[in-house]
């Protein structure tokens, strides 16, 4: 077999390892495309809630209470929505921390094809 035979395994060993670090790099890539576009929408959803509790508000702060019964519905609507608020931005803070985690696992995915 002789050097030639041993060149050509070498050649075909290496384009394996070529190819392996190839598929992890392509798994990688879609995790975080598919990670980040999901980031993104729960962004998105996030801002939509919070907009539709501003209009909330917004509609209710446009009527003058005009009686303690209505100064105290307007109260306990402000209370209820400062909780959905509150709400939306639980939810926002486990997405995130959710989506660091699967980050920080793409990265060393990167890290282990580049030095592997």
């Amino acid at each position: 077999m002789g050097q030639e035979g041993e060149a050509g395994q070498a050649l075909l060993s290496a384009r394996a390892g070529l190819a392996a670090r190839d598929a992890v790099l392509a798994a990688a890539d879609r995790a975080l495309t598919d990670t980040l576009a999901a980031a993104y929408a729960a962004a998105v959803e996030s801002i939509a809630r919070i907009e539709a509790i501003r209009a909330d508000i917004d509609a209710a702060a446009g009527r003058s209470p005009d009686s303690p019964a209505g100064a105290h519905d307007l109260s306990s609507l402000l209370v209820a929505k400062q909780r959905e608020i509150a709400d939306v931005l639980g939810d926002a803070r486990a997405e995130s921390e959710a989506k660091t985690a699967v980050l920080q696992q793409i990265a060393a995915q990167y890290r282990s094809a580049s030095t592997g």
